[in-house]
């Protein structure tokens, strides 16, 4: 069997293996060598067996040299935070035990606020800032082991801190060494890779795309001329086409969190990363062109089948009128073919005359008729833009590797990159122009004659311009529109890559990333909360302000003019607090606290918090008590250890994680007590088996979607395997040491579970539906804002970019969180079963939503606006009207999770009530451009005819792209009803008619 190309063999995929294994086993044999080294351990006290586990926690050697650099930075400060914050207390507790009496409540107190305050600030940290997850967690992991073991201190020394520290820092030192000598250097390379690749795929795609397109009617819908100017590749295929794109739409994903990691990496290169994010702009645009995506939008499965049921449904509704079926009562098209087809038959006198076949070819139907196919000149022009795009695609990959030092597999040196700008600029003008000749349909007449047709096929072809077209006309006529736009955006994305290139310097620089992005990014994907809040800015503390005073002064007045002297004091203490810069005060406070009490950061600190106080509540207990015997026992500091790291953001996921981290328990428990009865004290054995054991531990947590199994079994194998050999072991019997670890690690993940399930639980289903509500409030207002623009009562389209990009780039971010969040949901333990496919296939319909509307938003600025806008806006504002209530319907089901009304107004009615008028107005403006050119004919001395004739054909033209957007409000038409599909299957509809029942009228009918 071939190998498809591109994929690396299993060889290779085991030596990348490897080779990232070497940099953690590596550093796990130093972290055990430490241990049995004993001038090395003695710097590390009774707490030397946790190297490794400091490692595993917050350094480990798993990705570039930048991230483990920061890693070690962010680990070793925080490190110090928290013990300086762990010696305070202390401080403050020793003075307390000096004072009154040791290990006395009053330290006790000391230790137990400290600590609690230590973790509520962790976890607020660790909520707002995901970067710094693994910086919070090892901040509040050392003190956690000093403050629960010091109680009776009554001196602070230097060896409390050192201890602690000198562990962090050597656990930093050998989880750095590796990785900088065997690690990545950077995530540049495989920014290159994934900006270069998405550039190498558009130059693959395209001439693809248009072999499929060629080839989707069958061969012999096409002339031979077409073929021999095109050459289509004999081996592409509809599937080929799908593959390709579907690799250039990862490839783009890829592009956006790989620019965010390299622009956090301190560089040294000749251009800063953000001069890349331009170029990455233009790419998108290019990409989002229809001939580089997919041929056919077809629905996930579980639309599909909610789409068949509303089709069931609809097909069993009683009839409007007797004998009179209901208006706008069919499915969509991508749920019956012939439905578009259907539609677009009623267009047919709108497509332009060049876009009509010579050859009559006969549909399966009874009604003959022709196949869209363009004369050879215009395949030639098409095949020439073709080449230039790919051309100048090549040019700016191999000019964007030159600055950033990346290696190009698709090198195209032997081009003069002198020629390839205005080789493309000629090829779009002769496109256009080509194109604007073969809309007019005299001149394409006259070009007949003159060519070498004999008078019947010119008499044949002549008839055929006015011969009903069909389907395959209107997708020519769009993918001429595609193709021309496609010019256009990489000559952008050319001119963009030249300016940014050329202004590049010749040396490199140091580059170093801002420090509130830096901390406001994601090191790893987690999702974020509803960006509604983060967009909308908040009101004016100062608004109804006079109105609040005012209403209080009057009711001061009436009191003091009701009430004697005795009152004044109280009233002018109220005059005093009702005062402008204190009630401003007051609001403020108040929209503090209650921004406080509902921030989710703020909860997930209270849970952490919670957790920690009642578990480390026995460690402060009186001397003697039976709880804290059983912690000091036990060593429950570990307890504390585990519900740290076991409480997660989401309430789910804690379900998940404590089982695998129990599993990582009972396994790293087994094999340190089988470690421990093999080894003995004896340290090359206890390395030995130690290192061996490691090197599944980093295979699990590298390569697994079960990371926490290894990074719990590292945790524990450690100190039951070296307890005896430290002298630590109080001589327990190592199963004792086992069991009682197993223990600990339990109660901790209980714990965890308890909380996040009962306080304040943080479902990532709920979080789903609201950030899908996000999404389609974001959305309306995209097609709010587009419809405005839109519906102006002036001849120029004009709109605000701005806006546009704001609001595509809030979609998008909460289209990415939303599928997040569905990974989430697929990761975690539900007794209720989820559709998890139609999640994403709802996050799917929203994103070809938002490319629907971006396209339709580039159509709209060469549409005629008098003849599609202006003269038929009644019709435009019923259809804006039913598109936005669907929109805001849907939103709000996802948002209340209720359902949706049973009947909806349905976009395409008006969309066909639209496409009549348009095509009314365009056959009128025909009629007054032909008898302008008979005028014309009969006073063929008169020098403006020519100019008639010209603007004719770009009235054509503009037609051709009124159809081209009447073609995407059909699709957006297609993704609504998939949208309402997916609510009605997801929350129902509140019927009020049984559309199952007949009428008794209509039986027989």
């Amino acid at each position: 069997m071939v190998r498809p190309l591109g994929l690396p063999g299993p060889g290779v995929i085991w030596r990348e293996k490897i080779r990232r294994l070497l940099p953690p086993v590596i550093s796990s044999f130093l972290c055990f060598v430490f241990v049995v080294v004993k001038p090395l351990s003695s710097l590390g006290g009774q707490y030397a067996f946790l190297c490794y586990t400091s490692l595993l926690l917050f350094c480990f050697p798993g990705g570039t040299i930048g991230g483990q650099l920061e890693a070690t930075i962010l680990g070793i400060l925080f490190t110090v935070a928290g013990l300086a914050w762990a010696i305070v207390t202390l401080a403050i507790a020793a003075y307390c035990g000096r004072t009154y009496s040791s290990d006395g409540a009053e330290a006790r107190t000391v230790l137990g606020l400290g600590l609690a305050t230590l973790a509520f600030i962790a976890g607020f940290i660790r909520s707002y800032a995901p970067r710094l997850t693994l910086a919070s967690r090892i901040g509040l992991f050392f003190p956690v082991f000093l403050l629960t073991s010091e109680q009776a201190i009554t001196q602070v020394t230097a060896r409390l801190f050192l201890e602690q520290f000198y562990i962090a820092l050597f656990a930093a030192a050998f989880g750095l060494v590796p990785i900088v000598l065997l690690g990545h250097r950077s995530s540049g390379p495989a920014l290159g890779c994934a900006l270069l690749g998405s550039l190498s795929s558009v130059q693959e795609v395209l001439p693809i795309s248009l072999t499929v397109f060629l080839e989707d009617e069958g061969p012999t819908a096409t002339p031979p001329a077409w073929h021999k100017a095109v050459s289509p590749d004999p081996t592409s295929s509809p599937s080929q086409h799908a593959e390709q794109a579907k690799e250039l739409k990862s490839r783009t994903a890829r592009i956006s969190p790989l620019l965010k990691a390299y622009s956090n990496e301190m560089l040294y290169a000749r251009s800063p990363p953000t001069h890349l994010q331009p170029i990455v702009t233009a790419l998108k645009a290019v990409s989002r062109n229809p001939l580089l995506g997919s041929s056919n939008h077809t629905p996930g499965e579980r639309i599909q089948a909610a789409l068949l049921r509303v089709r069931h449904h609809s097909s069993s509704r009683p009839t409007s009128a007797l004998g009179t079926p209901r208006r706008g009562s069919s499915n969509p098209r991508h749920s019956d073919g012939g439905r578009f087809a259907h539609e677009l038959e009623k267009r047919l006198d709108a497509v332009p005359s060049y876009l009509r076949s010579e050859v009559p070819m006969a549909r399966q139907a009874h009604t003959p008729t022709v196949t869209a196919t363009p004369d050879t000149r215009l395949a030639e022009r098409w095949t020439e833009l073709s080449r230039c795009v790919c051309a100048a695609v090549r040019i700016s990959g191999d000019r964007i590797a030159g600055v950033w030092a990346w290696i190009n597999p698709f090198s195209s040196s032997q081009l003069p990159e002198s020629a390839v700008r205005s080789d493309l600029v000629s090829a779009i003008k002769a496109f256009e122009t080509d194109l604007e000749l073969a809309l007019d349909p005299e001149e394409s007449f006259s070009r007949a004659l003159s060519g070498s047709r004999t008078p019947a096929r010119t008499q044949e072809w002549r008839h055929s311009l006015e011969t009903h077209t069909e389907r395959d006309n209107f997708r020519l006529a769009f993918h001429m529109i595609s193709l021309l736009d496609l010019g256009r955006d990489v000559l952008k994305l050319y001119d963009v890559v030249e300016r940014v290139t050329a202004a590049a310097p010749k040396e490199k620089r140091r580059y170093i990333p801002y420090l509130h992005r830096w901390i406001r990014s994601r090191a790893d994907v987690q999702p974020t909360a509803s960006g509604a809040a983060d967009e909308t800015s908040p009101p004016d503390p100062t608004g109804g302000l006079d109105f609040i005073q005012a209403a209080l002064r009057r009711e001061h007045h009436a009191q003091l003019e009701s009430r004697g002297r005795l009152d004044a004091l109280r009233l002018l203490w109220r005059s005093v607090w009702d005062s402008h810069k204190i009630l401003l005060a007051r609001i403020g406070v108040s929209r503090f606290l209650h921004l406080s009490r509902h921030s989710r950061h703020s909860r997930f600190a209270l849970k952490l918090t919670l957790g920690i106080s009642l578990l480390s509540l026995p460690a402060f207990l009186p001397p003697g008590s039976l709880g804290r015997m059983w912690f000091e026992d036990v060593r429950g500091g570990w307890v504390l250890a585990s519900y740290l790291y076991v409480l997660e953001v989401h309430t789910g996921a804690i379900f998940r994680v404590g089982f695998f981290r129990i599993v990582g328990t009972f396994s790293g428990a087994l094999f340190a007590y089988i470690f421990a009865l093999i080894a003995r004290d004896n340290p090359y054995a206890l390395v030995t088996l130690a290192t061996v054991m490691s090197i599944p531990i980093s295979y699990i947590i590298l390569f697994t979607t079960f990371p926490g199994v290894g990074t719990v079994a590292g945790i524990t194998l450690p100190p039951l395997l070296f307890l005896n050999y430290l002298d630590l072991s109080m001589g327990r019997d190592p199963f004792f040491l086992a069991w009682t670890r197993f223990i600990d690690i339990t109660i901790g993940i209980v714990a965890a579970v308890l909380v996040g399930s009962l306080i304040w639980p943080d479902h990532a289903r709920v979080r789903y539906f609201s950030a899908v509500h996000t999404t389609l409030e974001r959305l309306t207002d995209y097609y709010l804002q587009l419809s405005r623009d839109n519906l102006r009562s002036t001849l120029l389209y004009q709109s605000d970019q701005k806006i546009y990009s704001d609001l595509d780039r809030s979609v998008r971010r909460e289209i990415a969180s939303a599928r997040t969040l569905v990974s989430v949901q697929r990761n975690e333990v539900s007794l209720l079963p989820r559709p998890i496919r139609l999640y994403g296939e709802v996050l799917d319909a929203a994103e070809r939503i938002i490319e629907t509307l971006t396209e339709i938003r580039l159509l709209r600025f060469s549409v005629p606006r008098k003849e599609t806008v202006l003269d038929v806006l009644p019709i435009r504002s019923e259809f804006v009207s039913a598109v936005l209530i669907n929109l805001w319907a849907c939103g709000q089901a996802f948002r209340s999770r209720s359902p949706l009304p049973q009947f909806l107004p349905m976009p395409r009615v008006a969309l066909e009530e639209l496409t009549q008028a348009v095509d009314e107005q365009r056959r009128e403006g025909r009629r007054r451009t032909r008898s302008s050119r008979q005028a014309g004919a009969s006073g063929s001395s008169s020098p403006s005819a020519p100019a008639a004739g010209g603007k004719g054909s770009r009235e054509q033209l503009a037609m051709l792209y009124a159809m081209a957007e009447h073609e995407a409000l059909g699709e957006l038409c297609d993704l609504i009803d998939e949208l309402i599909a997916a609510a009605r299957t997801l929350f129902g509809s509140q019927t009020f008619l049984d559309t199952a029942i007949r009428q008794p009228f209509t039986e027989g009918i």
